[in-house]
């Protein structure tokens, strides 16, 4: 597992980001408006209290609508955090960055 490496960034920043030497692996689901639900692995570059930073091959869109399910593990804990994917930039022909911003109000509902 990465070490966490602590840095201020001040530019539009309301939390303390935490990032990661190496990245960690973690899943995302979409979890509304897609006709069928996927399940995609992805890599956490680094998170905040307000969000977090990943790769994937797969092109998300950009809505604040979407609301997706992320599971990451960092130190032997499950974190499961839902959010709205704000932001991509295309890094390579295949792979893309992007910006989740946590959603507190979004409840899913129970099986």
């Amino acid at each position: 597992m990465g070490c966490l490496i602590l840095v201020n960034i001040s530019e539009r920043r309301y939390y303390e980001r935490m990032v990661f030497k190496d990245p960690i692996q973690a899943t995302i689901e979409t979890i509304t408006l897609y006709p069928k639900q996927m399940l995609c692995q992805i890599l956490v570059l680094d998170m905040s209290a307000g969000g977090i930073k990943f790769v994937s091959k797969f092109e998300f869109d950009v809505s604040f609508i979407d609301i997706y399910k992320l599971t990451v593990m960092i130190n032997n804990q499950d974190i499961l955090v839902f959010g709205n994917i704000i932001r991509r930039k295309k890094l390579t022909a295949d792979i893309f960055e992007y910006s989740m911003k946590f959603n507190f109000s979004f409840s899913p509902k129970p099986n």
